[in-house]
C-alpha cells in the first residue's frame, strides 16, 4: 500500500527539532506497531486454545488460563517497554553523535582563530540546518578578523611612515643648522614650522578619529537648520574655490534634523575641502562643484559633486579606509593624511546613516551623505 509519503529525509538539511520530531515519531510509530501485532497474536492464540479446549476445561483451570494470559500481557508490555528504551537510547547515541562531531570541529576552528589562525575557513557541511549556520557564524568571524588584523598591521605601518616623513625632514634641517651647512634662516626655519604644523595637525587627526571611533563618545544632537549650515560652510570657502577658478553650485531645501551641529560641519567641510582640492589641479579649465540638500522618503540628503580627476573604481571600496590614499605623491603634495574621509564615515556612523561615493576617472566624484530625517 502506498501512503504517498517520502521518507527519504536524509537528502536534505532538516531543522534539528523537526528532526528529533520525526524520529520520535517513527519509533511510536513502530512501538504501535509491535505493540498492536503481539498482543492480536497473543489474544488470537488463547482464544482459539480456550475454545477448542473449552469443554475440557473445570472453572479452576479457566482460572489458571486466565492469570497466565493476564501474565503474558504483562510480560509482552514490559518486553516492549524495554525495547524502547533500547531504541531510545539508540536514537539518542545516533544524534548525539551527529550533532558532537560538527561541534567538536568547530571547537577544533575556534582555538585556531584564538591563536591567530584567521586566515583560515571552516569547510563543513553537516545535515542539521543549525550546525550550518554556527560554521558560516564562524567562518565569517574569522573573515572579518584577518580584516581587521590586516587593517592593524597596515595602520601601524601607515602612522609609523605618516610620523617619519616630517621627522626626518625636521632632523634634517636642524643638523645641517647646527653643522653649518644652512643659515638659520627664515626661509628655513619657516620650512621647519611646517613640517611640525603638519605633524600636529596629523597628530590631531588621529586624536579626533579615536575619539570618533570610540563608543563613549556622545552626540551632542540639537535641532539644526541644515540649509544654512551648508550655506555657512560655502561661503567660508568659496574664496579657495575662487583661487583655483572652480564655481561652487548649490540646491538647497529647507531641511532641519537632530543632528551633532559641530560633527555634521566637519563632515561637510572636509568634503568640500576634497572636492576643491582635485578639482582644476591645473586651473586652465573651470571646475565645478555641485551641493544639494533634499529630502527623499523618510531619509535627508546631501551631496556633494565635483568635475575634479576622481577615483579609480578598484580604489572605491577601501576610500574610507584609516590612510587609504589613491595617489601617496598627491595627497602629500596638496596636504591630505588619508584620514578625512574615515572621520566622515565614524561620525556619519554615530548618526546611524551612511556616506557612499560615486566616482570615474577625470569626470569627477560624487559623495552622497544619508541620514535619518
Amino acid at each position: 500500500m502506498e501512503w504517498g509519503i517520502n521518507l527519504e529525509f536524509n537528502k536534505k538539511k532538516l531543522n534539528l527539532n523537526k528532526k528529533l520530531i520525526f524520529y520520535l515519531a517513527m519509533v511510536m510509530i513502530g512501538i504501535i506497531l509491535i505493540m498492536a501485532v503481539s498482543i492480536n497474536l497473543s489474544v488470537e492464540k488463547k482464544i482459539i486454545y480456550y475454545f477448542s479446549n473449552m469443554v475440557e476445561l473445570s472453572k479452576q483451570s479457566l482460572t489458571k488460563n486466565r492469570e497466565l494470559f493476564l501474565q503474558d500481557i504483562t510480560n509482552l508490555i514490559i518486553g516492549i517497554s524495554l525495547l524502547m528504551i533500547i531504541i531510545s537510547i539508540s536514537i539518542s547515541i545516533f544524534l548525539s553523535q551527529k550533532i558532537s562531531k560538527p561541534i567538536i570541529v568547530v571547537s577544533k576552528m575556534t582555538d585556531f582563530i584564538k591563536r591567530g589562525g584567521y586566515d583560515q575557513t571552516l569547510e563543513y557541511e553537516s545535515s542539521i540546518v543549525e550546525i550550518d549556520d554556527l560554521i558560516n557564524s564562524i567562518n565569517e568571524l574569522s573573515k572579518e578578523l584577518y580584516k581587521m588584523e590586516n587593517m592593524r598591521k597596515k595602520l601601524t605601518s601607515d602612522i609609523s611612515h605618516e610620523l617619519r616623513t616630517p621627522l626626518t625632514s625636521i632632523q634634517t634641517h636642524l643638523e645641517a643648522m647646527i653643522d653649518g651647512i644652512w643659515e638659520p634662516s627664515p626661509e628655513r626655519l619657516n620650512s621647519v614650522n611646517e613640517e611640525v604644523i603638519r605633524l600636529n595637525h596629523l597628530v590631531n587627526q588621529l586624536k579626533n578619529l579615536t575619539k570618533y571611533d570610540s563608543e563613549k563618545n556622545k552626540l551632542e544632537v540639537s535641532e539644526v537648520d541644515l540649509k544654512q549650515l551648508i550655506k555657512n560652510i560655502i561661503y567660508n570657502n568659496q574664496s579657495f574655490a575662487f583661487e583655483k577658478n572652480i564655481e561652487i553650485e548649490y540646491d538647497l531645501e529647507e531641511l532641519t534634523a537632530r543632528v551633532d551641529k559641530e560633527k555634521i560641519t566637519q563632515v561637510i567641510v572636509n568634503l568640500m575641502s576634497n572636492a576643491i582640492r582635485y578639482t582644476n589641479c591645473n586651473c586652465k579649465i573651470e571646475g565645478k562643484i555641485i551641493i544639494k540638500l533634499y529630502k527623499e522618503d523618510d531619509f535627508i540628503k546631501i551631496t556633494v559633486k565635483d568635475n575634479g580627476i576622481g577615483i579609480p573604481e578598484e580604489s572605491l571600496d577601501y576610500i574610507f579606509e584609516r590612510f587609504y590614499r589613491v595617489d601617496k605623491s598627491r595627497c602629500r603634495n596638496t596636504g591630505g593624511t588619508g584620514i578625512g574621509l574615515t572621520i566622515c564615515k565614524s561620525i556619519i556612523d554615530l548618526h546611524k546613516g551612511k556616506i557612499e561615493v560615486k566616482s570615474k576617472i577625470n569626470e569627477g566624484s560624487e559623495f552622497i551623505i544619508t541620514l535619518p530625517a
